[in-house]
Formats: C-alpha cells, structure tokens, sequence
C-alpha cells in the first residue's frame, strides 16, 4: 500500500498477482467513516506484552 501511495496511483486489481495467505486489510483511521479512537491502555488490557 505505501509504494502505490508514494507512485500516487490508484490500487487497481490488475497490480496483485496472486491473493494474500493473510487477508487483513490495513486501514488509515481517515478512510474509515466517524474513525476511531486508539487507546493503547486498553489494548495493553487484551495484549500484554
């Protein structure tokens, strides 16, 4: 995602060339409609070091 970003390209289908084994989507809290707040304390709750 970053190098198509430094291209300042759009992501196009035709660019992958084969799936991820990991599908996880990474998203910028700006691209997620009403964002989201990050506290770390509470993760550190769910995932202790």
């Amino acid at each position: 995602k970053k190098f198509i970003e430094v291209l300042g390209i759009p992501a196009m289908p035709q660019m992958v060339k084969e799936p991820r084994s990991n599908p996880y989507v990474f998203f910028k809290e700006e691209e997620v409609p009403g964002g989201w707040k990050r506290d770390i304390k509470e993760y550190r709750k769910k995932h202790p070091l």
